[in-house]
């Protein structure tokens, strides 16, 4: 029992550090392609910007944490700041943002895998 526990905040503590190690790297990437004038309108149009970070820990959140909601909420809130920024999506965006979300939290409910606490 006493191992099993162990073993569990052995697990949190490996995945705290490699959120906070992935994301490093990721800043210290885009920081270093902006310092080497490569994509700097691209880094400087969508990646420096707080959306684009809240659709970052969201990510992290749902593929390292496995936190799914709390994931969905951040990627949800930066995607709907940003999207009026690309260039290939209709003007009206904004009429069909919300049933888009609605379908994809349900599409979420139907396929992410329950605990089982028993």
């Amino acid at each position: 029992m006493e191992t099993e526990l162990k073993n569990k905040q052995i697990q949190e503590h490996q995945k705290k550090n490699l959120t906070f190690g992935i994301t490093l790297v990721i800043v210290g990437v885009v920081f270093l392609l902006e310092r080497m004038n490569i994509a700097t309108h691209f880094i400087h149009h969508y990646l420096l910007r707080w959306e684009s970070l809240l659709i970052l820990f969201g990510l992290l959140l749902i593929f390292i944490q496995k936190r799914y909601i709390g994931g969905f909420v951040l990627l949800v809130t930066g995607g709907y700041f940003i999207v009026d920024d690309f260039y290939f999506l209709p003007k009206d965006l904004h009429t069909w943002f919300l049933p888009l979300i609605l379908i994809i939290v349900g599409l979420l409910f139907l396929f992410i895998p329950k605990k089982n606490n028993c």
